[in-house]
């Protein structure tokens, strides 16, 4: 993940503003309850991690997977979160780093450690 901060199990170890500090996150910095995510959330934790201000392509893929995953309970695969979010795998690596990246600024919980490793 690009230059995040390692954070402490359920409380972030950097001091982001009241926003972040107000939520809690595991030791991978995935937020404990998806329902804390807001677009502001998104926005900090983006900031904090150094992607920078989100712009409409990161957008479109913030979404679908946020979606993807609340509807279906699922992780789809990088060639479908491309597909369904209109990025190219390459752009999407640009503007994100990993699918880790993504999924932790979408706001979804910690995925496991076979399927978290495989994301980075």
């Amino acid at each position: 993940m690009k230059n995040m901060i390692p954070l402490e199990k359920g409380r972030p170890t950097f001091n982001a503003g009241n926003l972040l500090d107000s939520l809690q996150f595991d030791e991978y910095g995935f937020l404990l309850d998806p329902q804390d995510w807001t677009e502001e959330v998104a926005a900090a934790i983006a900031m904090h991690d150094g992607i920078g201000s989100l712009q409409k392509k990161h957008w479109q893929a913030i979404l679908f997977i946020r979606d993807r995953y609340l509807r279906l309970g699922a992780i789809p695969p990088i060639r479908n979160l491309c597909r369904g979010s209109g990025l190219e795998r390459e752009e999407f690596k640009k503007l994100f780093g990993s699918c880790a990246e993504v999924w932790r600024i979408a706001g979804l919980p910690d995925p496991g450690e076979d399927i978290r490793n495989h994301m980075q």
